[in-house]
């Protein structure tokens, strides 16, 4: 089980947890443009979910679309818990009771049709962190853009996005100076040990850079910094 769609054949999209504004910087023959991606795009049989269940917080929540009528938390192959559903966001609590979950279980969560079927099925990682990040939920982009969470917590020790084919190396820059180089594998890029030495203040101005093989600046996306 991975975080592919079920069942379904889905037009690729791309989309983030929350609207992130988008600044790119194109090739020369290429026009830079700003735009927006919204979670207003989930496609109407998916869901989102964090990658990580962290084991001392009591919920998690993540969005899902308009074909889903109900989440599901699966350990182990048994319904653990039944998601509250409001506005396009699902809820889960009370997880803490009862240890209802360990760091070995295998844990999933599903979102079911009207007639209970299994639309989207996305396994997490139950672990003891804090370091529970919200993924952007990419199938598809440019070859020489990427994607980020909008937001930084500077209690978030990493996060993660995707990088398109032309990307060789992603930076992440505070105050103008290159922070941290994000390691690349498979069209995923990840930054880790962000609060080693706190590098980042909230008033610090932070952004995620793709370049190219030569060295080019291709994209750039301006993070907020959040506590």
């Amino acid at each position: 089980m991975n975080n592919s769609m079920k069942k379904w054949t889905m037009v690729t999209i791309a989309a983030t947890m929350l609207t992130t504004s988008v600044v790119a910087t194109l090739p020369t023959d290429a026009q830079a443009a700003t735009s927006s991606l919204s979670a207003s795009t989930l496609n109407s049989f998916s869901i989102t979910s964090p990658q990580l269940l962290n084991l001392t917080k009591d919920g998690f929540s993540g969005k899902y679309g308009s074909g889903i009528t109900s989440v599901k938390l699966l350990v182990e192959g048994r319904v653990a818990s039944v998601a509250t559903l409001s506005n396009g966001t699902y809820s889960f609590s009370g997880l803490l009771s009862g240890k209802k979950i360990r760091s070995t279980d295998f844990v999933s969560v599903i979102g079911y049709n009207a007639q209970g079927s299994e639309m989207h099925e996305i396994e997490m990682t139950p672990a003891y962190t804090d370091d529970v990040v919200i993924p952007p939920v990419v199938e598809k982009i440019n070859s020489f853009s990427i994607t980020s969470p909008n937001a930084l917590s500077l209690s978030q020790n990493s996060f993660s996005g995707a990088y398109g084919s032309d990307i060789t190396s992603v930076k992440l820059l505070v105050e103008g100076r290159v922070a941290q180089v994000a390691t690349l594998s498979n069209g995923t890029y990840t930054f880790n040990n962000l609060l080693s030495g706190k590098k980042i203040r909230s008033t610090d101005f932070v952004s995620v850079i793709g370049y190219n093989a030569q060295g080019s600046e291709l994209h750039e996306i301006v993070l907020d910094i959040t506590e």
